[in-house]
């Protein structure tokens, strides 16, 4: 069947098709081609046209097969619409299910960059004891380096002095 993929897509995306939508394109493309192809006669008054004269069988031949041309064309013009629109969801769905395992791996990988830093986290909570004794330590180092410049300073004075004591 020419619908085949029409009724396969319909059956997959239902949401798309709306009674009123298909009926006003299939009315909007009629009109177009009424327009165009049941009248190719420019010169023909329409005025007196009449269908109980012995020609309306002759303009029914004429204008049956134009029908069924635009009919024909219609439902062409309906399947192209309805395989492009399916065409656009299928790709729409390939970009989703790309964008979701983005949004995945994304994920994962903020997950493991929280695990490591709760890790940090412990193991700064358990070296936060040995930190604290460090910082005494190097305080009590710093007061006796400076007890030590303090004390070679006195003691250099001293020297001075003893010398100058027995140079006298």
């Amino acid at each position: 069947s020419p619908y085949s993929s029409s009724i396969a897509c319909y059956m997959y995306h239902p949401q798309i098709f709306s009674t009123s939508s298909i009926t006003l394109a299939i009315i909007a493309e009629a009109l177009r081609f009424m327009k165009i192809d049941l009248f190719p006669f420019h010169g023909y008054p329409k005025t007196s046209f009449n269908m109980s004269t012995a020609g309306s069988e002759a303009v029914e031949d004429t204008v049956q097969p134009l029908c069924n041309a635009m009919f024909d064309k219609t439902a062409r013009y309906v399947e192209q619409e309805v395989d492009n629109t399916c065409s656009e969801y299928s790709v729409l769905e390939k970009m989703n299910t790309l964008a979701a395992s983005e949004y995945e791996a994304m994920f994962n990988q903020l997950q493991q960059t929280n695990a490591s830093a709760d890790e940090l986290k412990q193991s700064y909570t358990s070296l936060a004891p040995f930190v604290e004794q460090i910082d005494v330590l190097h305080e009590a180092v710093s007061e006796l380096y400076a007890a030590a410049q303090g004390l070679d300073e006195y003691s250099r004075a001293l020297e001075t002095r003893l010398k100058q004591a027995i140079r006298r």
